[in-house]
């Protein structure tokens, strides 16, 4: 992978914060992780097609942060 690469994908990480905050917030609790991976996914890939060439790297950034605000209590399961 290209630098020019590996910074156009650390530049979608507000993008995604901001995608998994709007998904914490609309359902909250980590049981349907997955799932909101999964939501986050297609949104990409319907805004660029070329998304797909380098999920796993953007999965791995989304499970580290998922784990990071599980941890920090950024993300609260539901009540």
């Amino acid at each position: 992978m290209s630098w020019a690469t590996s910074i156009a994908i650390l530049n979608l990480i507000p993008a995604i914060i901001a995608a998994m905050r709007a998904l914490e917030e609309a359902v909250p609790g980590k049981e349907l992780g997955g799932e909101k991976s999964a939501a986050i996914k297609a949104i990409l890939v319907a805004a660029n097609g070329q998304i797909e060439t380098y999920w796993p790297m953007i999965q791995k950034g989304i499970d580290i942060l998922a784990a990071f605000f599980n941890k920090t209590g950024t993300f609260q399961k539901a009540q």
